[in-house]
């Protein structure tokens, strides 16, 4: 097991992940499956690093950015975005057949930047872009209020079809400060769930959940024709004693 970046868990041989914390891992080795673990901590973005890896489950840095002559050669063609240079670095790191789980803010899922359609063009024709999870916009809140989606890929074909998740409305929590902040339960079987072809997905590719979800119109219940019909009759004879009583005032000889 390697560090790509902070929060990153790298895997060599097939293995369960229970947390995307390496630290996690090293402190409460009885909570996984993987028999041997190593930490290392490298610098992924400047430092070279071949190693294929079965398994990457991550939730790289968002909003940084790094100063260009010190990316790595074969990742300065991303830019200086963290999130786009470490999501990059992940696809160039698992091996053939190997699976991602990796947490991506929204933005990186409908920008219209040449380098991010370029990145979700990879994602897509490279590699099949099973599933993406749209996490409520405050699953990090109080320590960031970035809208995220999880993205589960699998590294060998290329993608025919997604399968999404999202809440039809966002769920209402508890106020959560930073002294007690208490964990968000993202329960699959609570959400809307639907399956997109790649085909729809257009020539920018974009993978914002939202854009796809199907629009549910609500059901509209109506009357009985005839409790509609009594009701007119009913509005009818009321108008028609108002008249009267307006005829009535008027003829009065004032």
């Amino acid at each position: 097991m390697a560090d790509l970046g902070s929060s990153t868990l790298l895997v060599r041989s097939a293995g369960w992940i229970p947390s995307a914390e390496p630290r996690s891992a090293a402190q409460h080795p009885g909570r996984s499956r993987v028999p041997r673990q190593v930490i290392a901590q490298r610098d992924t973005l400047a430092d070279a690093d071949e190693t294929q890896h079965d398994f990457i489950v991550s939730n790289p840095p968002f909003g940084g950015a790094c100063y260009l002559p010190d990316v790595r050669p074969d990742l300065k063609a991303w830019g200086t975005k963290t999130e786009i240079l470490f999501t990059a670095a992940i696809l160039k790191q698992v091996r053939r057949g190997g699976r991602i789980a990796v947490i991506l803010p929204d933005g990186m899922l409908f920008g219209s930047t040449k380098v991010l359609v370029k990145l979700r063009k990879t994602l897509v024709e490279d590699h099949m872009l099973q599933t993406i999870i749209s996490l409520p916009s405050d699953v990090f809140y109080p320590f960031a209020g970035v809208s995220t989606s999880i993205l589960m890929v699998q590294a060998e074909g290329r993608t025919t079809q997604i399968r999404f998740y999202a809440y039809p409305v966002a769920p209402q929590r508890a106020h959560r400060s930073r002294r007690s902040p208490e964990p968000v339960s993202i329960d699959l079987e609570t959400m809307e769930t639907w399956e997109t072809p790649v085909e729809a997905l257009g020539s920018a590719y974009e993978l914002d959940a939202r854009r796809y979800q199907p629009q549910r119109t609500p059901e509209i219940q109506y009357d009985d024709p005839r409790v509609i019909i009594q009701r007119l009759l009913e509005n009818q004879r009321t108008i028609m004693q108002t008249l009267d009583e307006l005829q009535m005032l008027l003829n009065q000889d004032w």
